[in-house]
């Protein structure tokens, strides 16, 4: 056989060699459609670890959904997770994800474990249709079984997944009732202690009696409950006579007030022209008052505005008085000190003072 594995190969790396000589076997009789030699799983192949695995899942549930993505790693991550997950759903094979997504050789010995499952489901069904074919031999007709085998091993399987549900059902319904024992216990046991004592004594009629006493009691309450409904539905029955009455009478006046309503439209009432008049002249004073209200705002605006210059005026005219005032202290300061002479010819005021001042 060939060696390529290396001297100091490991044991584990030894029996993966004879699992992948194992698997290439059950992919060929199961009808793998690629070629696969013994060599492909020298160096990680991700590629057709993805492949093989998706062939294998579709053979197992041929309505499962896998994504096809595998170009970067969350895809090849969530593409591992799928493959685990359903191979878990529909085989019950836990298989490692870490060596499924290394894609080598000891991904093989994750793989083996669905392609022995598929090839013993496949011989099992041929040894039963052919009880000639030796039970455990590899070599014999390369063809997958027939579809319909196939199908009928889907169905057991969808069969099994159901009847396991029902039975995790009724397990927890089971586990419901139980924890609800401690309620009923003192119930349960009194009605045991009560059996007993019947069996015990089967000739005293005093448990007989008991039983009729509580047979009576439990019909004459039955009999008063069902009094109790009988005129209770008594009062039902009277107030929706009462409340039927009642709404075919709100129903004749809503049809006596849509006719009035009828009528009143088409009536032209004797005030309408005197009010149709009185809204005309509102009309019109209204629009006589929004035109001297807008005059009159307009003209408020300027006598502001002439107030405003006005006002305006008025300061500068004191600033120039109290600029002259000032001059002609200095000037009459300038003469005590005898610092300089009058000069009859210069003006007291500036000619832009004395314009302003005429003003």
């Amino acid at each position: 056989r060939p060696q390529f594995l290396s001297p100091k190969s490991s044991p584990a790396a030894a029996m993966s060699y004879r699992e992948i000589r194992s698997f290439v076997e059950y992919l060929r009789h199961l009808g793998y459609p690629r070629l696969i030699s013994l060599d492909n799983f020298r160096t990680p192949n991700f590629e057709l670890v993805a492949d093989i695995m998706d062939w294998l899942c579709h053979r197992l549930d041929p309505t499962v959904n896998i994504p096809d993505d595998i170009t970067d790693e969350p895809h090849r991550i969530e593409f591992v997770k799928k493959i685990c997950e359903v191979v878990a759903v529909k085989t019950r094979i836990k298989m490692n994800p870490k060596r499924l997504y290394g894609a080598d050789m000891y991904a093989v010995k994750e793989m083996v474990k669905v392609a022995r499952m598929l090839y013993e489901g496949m011989r099992a069904v041929t040894d039963t249709s052919n009880p000639s074919q030796p039970a455990g031999s590899l070599s014999g007709s390369t063809e997958a079984p027939p579809d319909h085998l196939l199908a009928g091993k889907l169905a057991d399987l969808k069969a099994a997944k159901a009847l396991s549900s029902q039975i995790v059902e009724s397990g927890a319904r089971l586990h419901d009732l139980l924890g609800r024992d401690g309620d009923n216990r003192e119930a349960r046991e009194k009605a045991l202690a009560f059996l007993d004592s019947i069996s015990r004594n089967l000739d005293s009629t005093t448990e007989r009696d008991f039983i009729e006493k509580s047979i009576k009691r439990m019909m004459r309450s039955d009999t008063d409950s069902l009094e109790q409904m009988k005129s209770m539905c008594a009062a039902l029955e009277k107030d929706e006579a009462r409340l039927r009455s009642q709404i075919k009478k709100k129903q004749a006046d809503v049809e006596r007030a849509e006719k009035r309503l009828q009528n009143m439209a088409g009536v032209r009432p004797a005030f309408l022209e005197e009010y149709e008049r009185h809204e005309r002249e509102l009309r019109h004073y209204y629009g006589l008052y929004v035109d001297r209200q807008r005059n009159l705002d307009h003209l408020e605006h300027e006598l502001d505005e002439m107030n405003r210059q006005e006002q305006l005026r008025m300061d500068e005219n004191e600033r120039r008085m109290k600029k002259m005032q000032k001059r002609l202290r200095e000037e009459e300061w300038r003469l005590l000190r005898g610092e300089t002479e009058i000069n009859a010819n210069e003006p007291l005021f500036d000619q832009d003072e004395s314009i302003d001042e005429d003003h």
